[in-house]
C-alpha cells in the first residue's frame, strides 16, 4: 500500500522532530559522507528498481539543487 503525501511528509518530519532544523541541515553533508564512505562505485551507481534513482544520481541531484 502506497503512502499518501500527508503520510510521507509526516514520516520525513519525524526524522527531525525535536531537533534544531539548522543543526540538522548543517550536519547533513557529514552524515551522508559517513554513510556512503563504505560503498563502492558499483553500489553507488546501482538503481534499486526500474525508474528508481541510484545513490549517485540522488547525490548529484542534491548537489545541483544547492547551487
Amino acid at each position: 500500500m502506497a503512502e499518501t503525501v500527508e503520510q510521507y511528509i509526516k514520516r520525513i518530519q519525524g526524522h527531525v522532530e525535536g531537533k534544531d532544523p539548522l543543526k540538522v541541515q548543517k550536519n547533513t553533508a557529514k552524515r551522508i559522507e559517513k554513510v556512503i564512505a563504505r560503498l563502492n562505485k558499483k553500489q553507488l551507481r546501482r538503481r534499486p528498481g526500474r525508474g528508481k534513482w541510484s545513490i549517485a544520481e540522488i547525490l548529484a541531484h542534491l548537489a545541483f539543487a544547492c547551487n
